[in-house]
């Protein structure tokens, strides 16, 4: 079930990129105005490639038993504090973009795609929520399945942020 539900997404992200990509190669000026490249957006993707490299540590750490429980446990909470700082940033350049949905089908398509990586990356942030309140509750089985899902999650997510990041920032 895991793999339609990164399947699902991977078409959904492709088919609102691509409707990106049809719009903006028209010659049409649309007058949009985006925030900086260099700003927000490069800071998010900082944040979220530390807590993929972070991820990467704990499934390691989980998966060679050498590391102690609560260094498992910590890292598990600081993916946590990214993902909510990532998130919260993110909310901020929603709320501080001079663009509105009524502007237009860019602005739309803007607004799509980055809002529904926020909605996954809540996903994301239920999945690690999940994975520290299941130490506490289930036993050592189903704890490497979860740390891999959420870890393939979380790395899915990553990789739609830079793309995010290249086509609708950069590009603009």
């Amino acid at each position: 079930w895991f793999i339609l539900y990164i399947l699902s997404e991977l078409i959904i992200f492709i088919s609102l990129f691509l409707a990106k990509y049809i719009t903006l190669s028209s010659k049409i000026n649309y007058g949009l105005i985006f925030i900086d490249y260099y700003s927000l957006p490069l800071l998010n993707a900082l944040i979220l490639i530390s807590s993929g490299c972070l991820m990467n540590e704990t499934y390691n750490s989980n998966k060679s038993k050498l590391i102690y429980k609560s260094h498992i446990e910590n890292n598990k909470e600081i993916i946590l504090l990214l993902i909510i700082i990532f998130m919260s940033i993110q909310y901020f350049e929603f709320c501080s973009n001079i663009n509105s949905l009524s502007d237009g089908i860019v602005s739309d398509l803007f607004y799509s795609i980055t809002s529904l990586h926020f909605i996954h990356m809540l996903g994301g942030t239920l999945f690690i929520l999940w994975n520290i309140f299941s130490d506490l509750l289930i036993n050592s089985n189903l704890k490497n399945i979860s740390i891999i899902t959420t870890a393939m999650n979380l790395h899915f997510l990553d990789i739609m942020y830079l793309f995010i990041l290249l086509f609708i920032y950069q590009l603009n």
